[in-house]
């Protein structure tokens, strides 16, 4: 799989591209974030408020691909663009995310041990996540095929939520 990963240029550092894209990121932001304080009428606000949305789920995209290593620089620029992107704009702390996402791949799917298949109330991930839940997680399981998409919309909250318990 690495071979077919080099031969596809997959691998190379996207150094340009995230340096160029994290000014351009910034200054979005402060449009966006200047329209949606001072914009005039409520339409502005809400436009401006969804363009944030974009633009700061851009930055945690920036901020997982620095944690990655895909600057393929220095393992400092690697902390400084996430700290950057995650920190800074997104709320998440990175070092903290950082850790948990490297368990994630370390042991990717093993639920026991990956941090992502820790659901607790509103989802289940396998058969033996089902029956360790309370009557309201087994009534949450159940409709879990719709409310996924509902509750996808508060994930990134919920990581972020996640990250600043996990720093306290």
């Amino acid at each position: 799989m690495r071979r077919r990963i080099a031969t596809q240029g997959l691998d190379r550092a996207a150094t340009g591209t995230l340096l160029l894209k994290i000014p351009l990121l910034t200054v979005a932001a402060g449009f966006l974030l200047v329209e949606a304080w001072f914009g005039v009428g409520q339409s502005g606000s809400v436009l401006a408020c969804m363009g944030l949305s974009l633009i700061l789920a851009q930055f945690a995209f920036v901020g997982h691909d620095a944690g990655h290593g895909s600057l393929g620089i220095s393992p400092r620029l690697h902390t400084l663009v996430g700290e950057y992107c995650m920190t800074l704009f997104t709320g998440l702390a990175f070092a903290e995310w950082y850790g948990r996402h490297r368990l994630h791949h370390r042991f990717c799917q093993h639920e026991p041990r990956d941090p992502d298949m820790d659901v607790t109330l509103v989802a289940s991930l396998t058969d033996d996540s089902r029956r360790k839940k309370g009557p309201a997680g087994r009534v949450f399981t159940c409709l879990q095929g719709v409310s996924i998409w509902f509750l996808s919309l508060l994930f990134a909250h919920s990581q972020r939520h996640l990250s600043q318990w996990g720093v306290l």
